[in-house]
């Protein structure tokens, strides 16, 4: 897909609470390639795979498009408080 991007995220997980934390950065230089304006949004969605020990598979998604079907048409908007200054 024009314009995705795959990263394996930092993650921790604290073993007492059962609570499991990933950090998401992403780089200024993969947003600005898509020349976003404060009026123009950019499709955007986040899947975290969880796959155990046992071999079942699961996953959580922010929004449709990745896990059933490849459909960048079902992402979220994702939209900048500011203008960059840029296109």
């Amino acid at each position: 897909m024009a314009g995705c991007w795959t990263r394996n995220w930092p993650s921790g997980r604290d073993e007492q609470t059962a609570v499991t934390c990933y950090e998401a950065a992403i780089p200024w230089a993969q947003l600005l390639q898509l020349h976003p304006t404060r009026s123009q949004g950019c499709g955007l969605t986040i899947l975290v795979n969880d796959r155990d020990e046992e071999g079942g598979r699961g996953y959580l998604e922010w929004t449709p498009g990745i896990a059933l079907a490849k459909n960048p048409s079902a992402f979220g908007e994702l939209y900048f408080a500011t203008d960059t200054g840029i296109g």
